[in-house]
C-alpha cells in the first residue's frame, strides 16, 4: 500500500542509499567512469544540438580531435580551451557538432592550489599590502 513517502505506482519518492538500483525504476545503472557520463550526457541531448561544452579542469578525460558517440552516430569534434583566448579564437570555427572541452593550463598541477586572485592572505604579490580602496600600500 502506498504511503505518504511513495510516488503513484507505489514505487518509494525517495532513493534510500545502500539499497542500490532496485528501487529505483526505469533507471540506468550510474556510470562508472567519467568518459562513460559525459558520453551519456551528450547522447541524451536532442539531435539538433550542435554545441556542448565539458568542464574538465584536470583533463581526465583524454580527449583527442574527435569524440564519437556510437548510441547516436554522432562524431562531435573537440575545441580545446585552457585558458587561452587567443589560440581557442584562432582555432575555433563553428561546425556541426562542437565539443568545447575546458581544462586548466598545462603546466598545472592537481596538487597546486588554486591562484584566485593576485592577493593571497592579504598579501599582494610583491610583499605590499591591499589597502582599503584596492591600491597597494608600502611600495616604493
Amino acid at each position: 500500500m502506498p504511503g505518504p513517502m511513495s510516488a503513484p505506482g507505489g514505487w518509494p519518492r525517495y532513493a534510500v542509499f545502500g539499497r542500490g538500483l532496485e528501487h529505483m525504476p526505469n533507471r540506468e545503472p550510474i556510470p562508472s567512469t567519467l568518459s562513460e557520463y559525459v558520453t551519456r550526457a551528450i547522447a541524451g541531448l536532442p539531435p539538433a544540438a550542435r554545441l556542448v561544452v565539458v568542464f574538465d579542469p584536470d583533463a581526465d578525460l583524454a580527449l583527442g580531435e574527435t569524440f564519437e558517440i556510437e548510441e547516436t552516430g554522432q562524431t562531435w569534434r573537440v575545441m580545446r580551451y585552457d585558458g587561452n583566448d587567443l589560440a581557442f579564437r584562432q582555432g575555433y570555427r563553428p561546425g556541426r557538432h562542437d565539443l568545447v572541452w575546458v581544462t586548466c593550463p598545462p603546466g598545472w598541477l592537481r596538487e597546486s592550489p588554486l591562484r584566485i586572485a593576485p592577493f593571497a592572505a592579504g598579501r599582494a604579490v610583491g610583499g605590499g599590502r591591499a589597502g582599503p580602496q584596492g591600491r597597494r600600500q608600502g611600495h616604493r
